[in-house]
């Protein structure tokens, strides 16, 4: 029988559960329904994130890469709109709110499933596997989630309705830089680091490389 290189059956492996995590995150419904309740939640953990703003999040129409909309509206005009409203008989307001579209499915789930099979793929055992899991998934998550916070402070930057942010030129930058770093190429590099790092050891290179 034909010699199977490894590290082409890990790369089979790792592509295989990759698609079969796809698609069941998108026909099961999982999908919608995580970024339904991160919406609640984000909703009610970031709401005065940003000075001077409230933050509203809300599943985006139609189900495309971006997911949700993230909505500010100033408070520090609000009481003035409304006040401004009543006293010319008005029963509405016309209050200072910007809306930006953000991807849930590129930032936390995509992500996740990128791990999940790399973990799975890797040619070590279950118990390693699992400390694999756990310890990527960790960092992953403080990594995304700096994403995240970065992310809320660009779209306030950028919102021409909101107060400035007050932030210093580099930490502007630093926030432009992490914001850009949206690709699918840096998706998959970065957990691909992530595992790597937590997973691979110097003697599991031969469990990665070589013939069956």
């Amino acid at each position: 029988m034909p010699k199977f290189p490894k590290i082409a059956r890990f790369t089979l492996t790792f592509l295989a559960v990759y698609l079969v995590l796809v698609i069941l995150a998108g026909v099961s419904g999982f999908r919608s329904g995580f970024t339904q309740s991160f919406a609640n939640w984000a909703t009610g953990t970031y709401r005065t994130f940003i000075p001077d703003a409230e933050a509203s999040f809300s599943p985006a129409e139609g189900g495309g890469e971006h997911d949700l909309v993230i909505t500010y509206m100033n408070t520090k005009t609000k009481e003035a709109k409304i006040d401004a409203a009543r006293q010319a008989g008005q029963q509405t307001a016309n209050l200072d709110v910007s809306s930006s579209y953000f991807s849930v499915w590129d930032y936390f789930l995509l992500q996740f499933i990128v791990l999940i099979a790399l973990v799975l793929a890797s040619p070590i055992s279950w118990k390693r596997k699992g400390i694999s899991f756990l310890v990527g998934s960790f960092i992953l998550a403080l990594f995304t989630f700096h994403r995240f916070h970065c992310t809320l402070k660009y779209y306030a930057l950028e919102s021409p309705v909101l107060e400035p942010l007050g932030l210093s030129s580099f930490s502007e930058k630093y926030i432009y830089g992490v914001f850009n770093m949206q690709s699918i190429e840096f998706i998959f590099i970065s957990t691909f680091v992530i595992w790597a790092l937590t997973t691979v050891k110097k003697n599991d290179i031969g469990n990665f490389f070589g013939d069956k």
